[in-house]
């Protein structure tokens, strides 16, 4: 498995598959470091297979390759943009199987399919993510969240009490992780169904068979459109989204 080292120096960052050497301090300020992609196909399986590099072609390659300098601007941007992209794919996902499961069975049974965690394998696969979603009603104490996470959720709940206004935000994690957090609101009827008002959007009954069988429902019911219902918490591990900044 072939080992990538994550590098960050004076606000850049950059992503090599040998530990950086020969990086002064003295010189940080007028270099502009760089990420390069090497011809890891030969070098790697030659110092693998114990046979001789063909340092000619070697050579070649890298000279055919383009520095790519990756700024911590560019890195936040790109991690925003692929934070709002996941989610919005992930609404859509869950409108859709919500819409489906509605027609096809009642209020109760079609509510078990608004479960992320069902069907965001694929996407945390392709972004290198971890995805949640995090009621701002929910108890807060129970949330296993890290001291950033806890920090950022608070701070939505916040505004969503206070009816300020909430945006998508990216932050750092630790050193490994980039944190993205987007506001969900309650943009779609067919959300009303389950967490709109009560003797309004759902009736009397249908509320009481939700609450038997998500005893939760209590906090996530009498919403009214445009309301923030929750965050998604989208955990990116920040070597391997640089890795693919250098791809494109």
């Amino acid at each position: 498995m072939k080992r990538y080292y994550f590098w960050a120096v004076n606000g850049d960052y950059g992503v090599c598959q040998v530990p950086p050497r020969n990086i002064s301090p003295m010189k940080s300020s007028s270099l502009k470091y760089a990420t390069v992609v090497l011809a890891a196909h030969l070098l790697f399986a030659a110092c693998d297979t114990g046979k001789k590099i063909d340092s000619r072609k070697v050579a070649e390659e890298m000279r055919s390759r383009k520095l790519k300098r990756v700024t911590a601007a560019r890195v936040i941007e790109h991690t925003l943009a692929e934070g709002i992209e996941a989610t919005r794919q992930l609404d859509s996902t869950l409108l859709q199987r919500l819409q489906a499961a509605l027609v096809q069975t009642d209020l109760v049974r079609a509510a078990a399919v608004c479960n992320p965690q069902a069907f965001a394998g694929t996407l945390e696969k392709s972004y290198a993510v971890r995805i949640r979603r995090l009621a701002l009603r929910a108890d807060g104490g129970k949330l296993a969240l890290s001291d950033k996470q806890r920090q950022i959720w608070e701070a939505y709940r916040y505004n969503a009490q206070q009816h300020l206004p909430m945006d998508a935000n990216v932050q750092r994690d630790g050193q490994d992780y980039l944190l993205c957090t987007t506001p969900i609101l309650m943009a779609s009827n067919t959300c009303l169904r389950c967490h709109g008002k009560v003797g309004k959007d759902l009736t009397d009954n249908d509320f009481r068979m939700l609450r038997a069988a998500y005893p939760a429902m209590d906090s996530l019911t009498n919403h009214v459109p445009g309301q923030p219902i929750g965050i998604w918490n989208l955990l990116f591990d920040k070597s391997k989204l640089v890795l693919r900044m250098e791809g494109k």
